[in-house]
């Protein structure tokens, strides 16, 4: 898959003391997954030698998530719970074929869940600086939640301003999580000039949700000859992309001609400025495309060529209990453990963003930590008011 060529391409770069390519500053994703790929790459590890290290991930996710329910439920009850992550028929089927973020930000997600129950326990400084670790990662591995860690940490300072209960800890993570991150966010603005870049996807990404055409719903596609920092791995994968999105091309090729005489910094600026644009001009297909990116991230439908039987997308209703964190939102807001709200609040702004810009099923498989955590608490109160 292309993502994967991608990361192997950037971890080559990383290995010759770079990341972005010198001269055009392509940085499409965060460099957490290069990173933890480098040392394979060193020793010439083929991509689907990486792919191996999703087992390690989930294997990991689960025993810290099984660790984190037993404060709840008893060792073997935490255990089957937990097996909902690797039972999961999206998981096998979406994300483990490949080395996608997906896995390792799942991973991480449940040990930032882990370490925040663990400081709230022990009050230990090393679990706090821990927790932030893991979530500053994760904002290197999926940059969308850098954008979901500024939200988050808006939200809980105003509401300890307005209630002086709501513990300290929570803005000290997030905080201690984007600190984590500037020394990325230096080299960006070394690159771009520009403060706190994170990507230059997010044009493209937010294009395709503001355009109509034959057969489009806001699915992201890349435009012909995208950028891709190691073409050679793979040229026939990026041949195949482009044959198969040939009548977006032509409904779009103004835009693409434009976009082609660019450099990656300038492109993603041209993209987000078109894409305004169109909100502003036809505001009803960007709300279209909105509600079938909902339906995408949680059955992977509509979507070009989807090949997956209907029993596939069966499991991903489950998902939907997500939507009952806004009805508990309050209930949780004044639990003496407010860490599912916290939750609660970072998935549902999580959410939010993937509605917007892009949205696939694979995409909600990096919350179901949350989900699983915060639905088991929901059951452990009712259980212990009965």
């Amino acid at each position: 898959m292309g993502d994967e060529h991608r990361y192997y391409g950037y971890a080559l770069h990383l290995l010759e003391g770079r990341y972005a390519m010198p001269t055009d500053s392509f940085l499409w994703n965060g460099p957490g997954i290069p990173f933890v790929i480098l040392p394979l790459v060193y020793f010439g590890v083929p991509i689907i030698g990486l792919r191996l290290l999703n087992a390690f991930f989930l294997a990991g996710a689960y025993f810290l998530l099984a660790k984190t329910l037993t404060r709840y439920f008893s060792k073997k009850k935490s255990s089957y719970i937990a097996l909902i992550l690797g039972l999961w028929p999206s998981v096998f089927m979406l994300i483990l074929p490949y080395f996608y973020t997906e896995v390792l930000c799942l991973f991480l997600l449940t040990a930032f869940i882990f370490f925040l129950e663990k400081y709230r326990n022990s009050k230990g400084l090393s679990d706090l600086i821990f927790g932030a670790s893991a979530f500053g990662y994760l904002i290197l591995c999926k940059v969308i939640f850098f954008y979901v860690a500024v939200v988050c940490l808006f939200i809980f300072l105003l509401l300890k301003s307005w209630k002086r209960q709501f513990p300290l800890y929570f803005i000290l993570v997030i905080g201690l999580s984007l600190l984590f991150v500037m020394p990325y966010f230096v080299y960006t603005f070394q690159q771009t000039g520009k403060l706190f870049y994170t990507s230059n996807a997010g044009g493209m990404q937010l294009y395709w949700m503001t355009v109509d055409g034959k057969s489009h719903t806001g699915e992201w596609h890349p435009f012909p000859g995208d950028w891709n920092p190691y073409p050679k791995s793979s040229p026939q994968i990026f041949e195949n992309i482009d044959r198969t999105n040939l009548d977006w091309y032509q409904e779009n090729r103004l835009v693409i001609d434009e976009w082609k005489r660019l450099g990656p910094i300038a492109a993603d600026n041209f993209l987000k400025q078109k894409a305004i644009s169109n909100i502003k001009t036809q505001p009803q297909i960007f709300v279209k495309n909105v509600i079938f990116n909902i339906s995408r991230f949680y059955f992977d439908s509509p979507r070009k060529g989807n090949w997956r039987p209907a029993w596939f997308n069966f499991p991903n209703l489950i998902l939907l209990a997500s939507l009952i964190l806004i009805r508990k939102l309050n209930v949780l807001f004044k639990d003496e453990n407010q860490i599912p709200f916290v939750l609660s609040v970072i998935a549902l702004i999580y959410m939010g963003g993937s509605f917007v810009l892009s949205a696939y099923a694979r995409f909600s498989l990096v919350l179901i930590p949350v989900f699983v955590y915060v639905i088991s608490f929901i059951v452990f109160r009712i259980i212990k008011r009965e």
